[in-house]
């Protein structure tokens, strides 16, 4: 196998999963409503807040029907200092 055959190969999968990503971009596009939140706080979550985001988890995972949603919330949720 030549370097140019090895080269075609793999442009043609780079390709591929290219077109396979933006397709599930596309779907995700058109299916879904991505609404960004934005939790404020002066420091760590207490309990009460952490309680009130994993209500807000579990919720959103009856209503999507999907029982990920709940870890991908509690997992994803990342907290950015204002200063």
């Amino acid at each position: 196998m030549t370097i140019m055959n090895i080269l075609v190969m793999t442009m043609t999968t780079v390709c591929n999963k290219v077109n396979n990503l933006l397709r599930v971009v596309f779907f995700l596009l058109t299916h879904h409503i991505f609404q960004p939140i934005a939790v404020e706080t002066l420091g760590p979550i207490n309990e009460s807040a952490r309680a009130f985001l994993d209500d807000l988890g579990r919720r959103i995972s009856v209503l999507s029907v999907d029982d990920r949603a709940f870890v991908f919330i509690s997992t994803h949720l990342c907290c950015h200092s204002a200063f």
